[in-house]
């Protein structure tokens, strides 16, 4: 097995261990990536990484690498690494991506809601029938497609900025041959996406950029909420530890 592997290695007398926490892995498929970069660099031996602590533990050549350096090589992958007793890194990317996706999303959603949502059932259900032709007519006209290409550019934003982390979980599973949950949202919303967009340059109606904006922000919902979770947890051990008695 892997761990059996890593136990039997063998390291020179000179060699150093070093225990780093690494902010922004969202998944298993992160320490198996982090630990394939890092032993590819010069100077690092071994490398083992724990999703579930943050923590990546590095056996290195002092000669060659300090422990500085080993933070720009943790952080050079994508990930911010610090040292363990420093203060846990701030991503106020984060709140962004979510207000921004939310804020953009809602644009895009509104549009199918009063407009393109009432093409899909019987005519007169949400609007007069004569109303609800007309929107249908207008919709499917060739001038359409700029309305659908405005949604294209607010929908792109939702997908490649909130969306991002998403899309890079993803790159990082299939350049490690591991498929993982942001493979599968990637796919779906990436997909969504590029048919919707090839769609409107065809002449075709049926545009989906609804679910690109759907699947993402209910992700980046979820993952969100959860990390805020996990860091209100740590921060409640480490309160637990601090009040431990050392004496009696």
């Amino acid at each position: 097995t892997q761990e059996t592997d890593r136990t039997e290695q063998s390291h020179p007398d000179t060699a150093e261990t070093a225990y780093l926490a690494v902010d922004g892995m969202h998944c298993s498929t992160c320490e198996v990536f982090l630990e394939s970069e890092a032993c590819r660099r010069d100077g690092i031996y071994d490398a083992e990484a724990s999703y579930a602590a943050e923590t990546i533990k590095l056996v290195y050549d002092p000669e060659e690498r300090t422990e500085g350096d080993l933070l720009d090589v943790v952080s050079g992958m994508g990930y911010h690494a610090r040292k363990r007793d420093d203060q846990p890194y701030q991503d106020a990317g984060a709140v962004s991506r979510l207000l921004v996706g939310g804020i953009f999303g809602m644009m895009v959603m509104m549009q199918y809601v009063a407009l393109v949502y009432p093409t899909y059932f019987d005519s007169g259900l949400y609007y007069p029938p004569a109303q609800a032709e007309m929107i249908a007519e207008m919709l499917g006209a060739t001038s359409a497609s700029y309305f659908y290409i405005v949604m294209g550019i607010i929908t792109s934003v939702v997908l490649f900025y909130t969306g991002g982390p998403i899309l890079k979980g993803a790159y990082v599973s299939l350049r490690m041959g591991q498929p993982n949950m942001d493979l599968l949202v990637g796919l779906a919303a990436s997909a969504a996406w590029a048919y919707s967009t090839l769609a409107i340059f065809v002449g075709e109606s049926h545009i989906y950029y609804d679910v690109t904006v759907g699947v993402i922000l209910a992700v980046t919902a979820g993952s969100y909420y959860e990390n805020e979770i996990k860091q209100r947890a740590t921060d409640r051990l480490a309160e637990l530890t601090d009040a431990q008695t050392d004496t009696a």
